[in-house]
């Protein structure tokens, strides 16, 4: 399935691919695919900006598996509340 496929059978906005490796940033501007805005019907392009709360659902979630595997934090921790690490 190719990425413009994926974008319309799956209702996906938009749709971009980049890499990293050894420290390097790779973007690959011929992967975009979709609208730069839900409503506006532009063509998504290099300038659009995209918020980071998507990705850093999963930062924050591979930090804490890390620190299950430390055994500094189970998954059945209390964060707030009652005995819990944040108040």
């Amino acid at each position: 399935m190719t990425l413009a496929l994926y974008v319309h059978v799956c209702l996906v906005i938009s749709l971009g691919n980049c890499a990293t490796n050894s420290g390097q940033y790779y973007f690959f501007p011929s992967s975009l695919t979709g609208y730069g805005f839900a409503t506006d019907g532009v063509p998504l392009r290099q300038h659009h900006l995209f918020r980071i709360a998507s990705v850093s659902k999963v930062i924050t979630a591979i930090a804490i598996l890390q620190l299950c595997e430390e055994g500094k934090l189970a998954l059945t921790s209390k964060v707030f509340g009652k005995k819990g690490d944040l108040k």
